[in-house]
């Protein structure tokens, strides 16, 4: 009989056991359910404050493009300091005029006056800003593309006009960016003409 009373006894507190168990396991089921919950409404919160700013973030203005400036003919004319290339006749009466007209002139020929013999002998400290070509042919203006580069100077002035230099070496100074004017000397030239410029197309 004693045997018989405690048997219920011990299969009471394995249920007790029992039942612990159960609620420990159910407590570790909701906080990992809890858990599960609070990085979902994580997850939702870093989109959302991802997606917010997208939505604030404003889209960059992009500077507007300012025209490149490009003297015109007119303009290049103006200018004072010049350096003319020919040994001719015709290369000593467009410096005369040059010079009766205010500019600055050196000379660049083969002649034992001239300041240069040659193009290519030209320098920066002269500070010249026109290179023209008095009845030149087109391989003396396709030589004056290195020379404007490395100079920097503003243009080539092609005396009495373009046709005797070839297409070719136009636009050869063209695609090197070179700005290249045909001009008759004698009549385009007019002292306290101002200087001009223009957009390029």
């Amino acid at each position: 009989d004693d045997l018989a009373d405690f048997l219920p006894k011990l299969g009471a507190k394995d249920e007790e056991a029992d039942d612990l168990m159960a609620r420990i396991s159910a407590a570790d089921a909701e906080e990992e359910e809890a858990e599960g919950r609070d990085r979902g409404h994580e997850e939702e919160a870093g989109a959302a404050a991802a997606g917010g700013e997208a939505e604030v973030r404003e889209p960059e203005e992009e500077e507007p493009s300012v025209p490149r400036l490009r003297l015109s003919r007119e303009g290049l004319l103006s200018l004072r300091v010049w350096a003319v290339v020919g040994s001719s006749d015709a290369a000593e009466e467009v410096v005369d005029h040059l010079m009766d007209s205010g500019k600055t002139v050196f000379t660049v020929g083969s002649g034992e006056d001239a300041h240069f013999a040659s193009p290519g002998a030209l320098r920066e400290d002269a500070n010249i800003e026109v290179l023209a070509f008095v009845d030149a042919d087109g391989a003396a203006a396709q030589e004056a593309v290195a020379i404007v580069l490395r100079l920097g100077l503003k243009g080539v002035v092609l005396h009495p006009g373009t046709e005797a230099f070839g297409a070719q070496a136009l636009q050869r100074c063209r695609d090197n960016d070179v700005l290249v004017h045909g001009a008759d000397v004698f009549s385009d030239i007019v002292p306290g003409t101002a200087l001009a410029v223009a957009p390029l197309d």
